[in-house]
């Protein structure tokens, strides 16, 4: 009689052992998961402008459809830039890129300029 319980108390545990990953298995296959290869989402990049602040750039949206975000992110607020359409996996042809320049005042600063057909 003992051994019979002690069975299946073995039985059961095994079987909430094995819960975890028959979960994941589950999820994986459930149809409408984005959590393979096609993403919804992708991070570009990101830009520390302060010490809580940056710019991340971000690519959401189905495939065909895709959208690069360019995102001001705080610690209490999230808002959107600028938005781009980009037609299927290529990036847009215009790039932001931080280059010296020459100021009003004749010094050199590093600012974004816009530089065409750059990848």
């Amino acid at each position: 009689m003992v051994t019979q319980s002690l069975v299946t108390v073995g039985i059961f545990l095994a079987l909430l052992a094995c819960l975890p990953v028959a979960l994941k298995w589950i999820k994986q296959r459930v149809p409408g998961n984005q959590a393979d290869g096609n993403a919804q989402s992708r991070f570009i990049s990101a830009l520390a402008v302060g010490p809580h602040e940056r710019v991340v750039t971000v690519e959401v949206g189905p495939q065909g459809r895709r959208v690069w975000l360019t995102l001001g992110v705080t610690a209490h607020n999230i808002s959107c830039l600028h938005s781009v359409v980009v037609g299927g996996e290529n990036p847009p042809s215009t790039v932001l890129t931080m280059e010296p320049s020459v100021g009003p005042e004749g010094r050199e600063y590093a600012g974004p300029h816009s530089v065409e057909g750059r990848a």
